[in-house]
């Protein structure tokens, strides 16, 4: 098992590695302590203050599409100079000469991409992913790894199709569907991450990116990373399950407008109001992770699974 330690405070994250480090993880994962763009100089001097916490604990570096310092595969590797106990990277993949690039690292530095881009990703060199489509389904992302190794065409076929069928039919047909983060943004009309990107149209909007400046005009850090209190309205099945608000882990540069503001379920505050909870009908859908949110993620799935029960 993994434990991660990650924190925008590099000390915080180095206390936490040294309090898990008894507790025989396999692999400690972490983040860069972006709350600024750390230099390079900044970064080696982390990553090996990272080392001397984790003594003989391996470490697996998580560096996401959303960090503000995006390191190269190149730079990943010579980030092994200063700690020969980082063992992998959990990166957002990329086309047939990024992997072969990543082939170039050799074997013993293990690469880790998101679970929807395991089937073209592990014949080139993946050697795992983290999905939490594999929360929802652990023996389904099993399965399309092992495909993804037996049948790659098969599987690459199975992964184009994406889950966009598979979500239609849930909520046009009733039953209880719960959204969580990008869970949340596809159910709309278009995004604007990668140009002018169509959602599936569930809900009528669009997602755009947090501004530069907050609503008085100062800078805002983008993305919105950590703690932020949720306020909840309306009278939908899972709001009267839950407390009026609750504090959760957001972790996103992109939010919803939703074209009609009836079907806003929970709102936050970051550079301005913002909706961080849509309901309508059978949907459900929320912006910050439960699976990080400790006691409050606890009592919203909970909520859920009690809507499910009922419904």
């Amino acid at each position: 098992f993994q434990i991660g330690v990650s924190c925008t405070n590099p000390r915080v994250a180095k206390q936490r590695l040294e309090r898990v480090r008894e507790l025989g993880a396999t692999a400690v994962q972490f983040t860069l302590p972006d709350w600024w763009p750390p230099s390079s100089c900044e970064v080696f001097r982390f990553v090996e203050g990272m080392q001397c916490s984790a003594q003989d604990t391996p470490l697996v570096i998580y560096n996401p599409p959303h960090a503000k310092v995006r390191l190269s595969l190149s730079q990943l590797y010579e980030l092994r100079s200063v700690a020969p106990g980082l063992v992998g990277a959990k990166l957002s993949g990329g086309d047939s000469d990024w992997y072969e690039q990543r082939r170039k690292l050799g074997l013993d530095f293990s690469v880790f991409v998101p679970g929807h881009t395991v089937a073209f990703g592990r014949p080139q060199g993946a050697d795992g992913s983290y999905s939490n489509v594999a929360c929802l389904s652990p023996n389904g992302a099993v399965r399309l790894w092992n495909l993804a190794g037996s049948d790659p065409d098969a599987a690459q076929a199975l992964e184009a199709a994406g889950l966009s069928d598979a979500i239609r039919d849930v909520t046009t047909n009733g039953r209880p569907y719960l959204g969580i983060c990008f869970g949340l943004q596809l159910l709309f009309d278009e995004g604007t991450e990668h140009g002018i990107t169509p959602g599936l149209g569930q809900l009528a909007g669009r997602v755009t990116r947090f501004p530069d400046k907050d609503e008085n005009g100062d800078p805002l850090l983008v993305p919105h990373i950590g703690w932020n209190e949720v306020v909840y309205e309306g009278d939908h099945p899972m709001i009267q399950a839950l407390p009026e608000r609750d504090i959760y882990y957001f972790v996103h540069s992109y939010r919803p407008e939703p074209t009609d503001e009836s079907i806003i379920a929970g709102r936050a505050h970051y550079g301005g109001s913002f909706a961080a909870a849509v309901a309508k009908d059978n949907v459900f859908a929320i912006q910050f992770h439960p699976e990080k949110s400790q006691a409050a993620g606890k009592r919203l799935l909970d909520a859920y699974r009690v809507w499910l029960q009922e419904s």
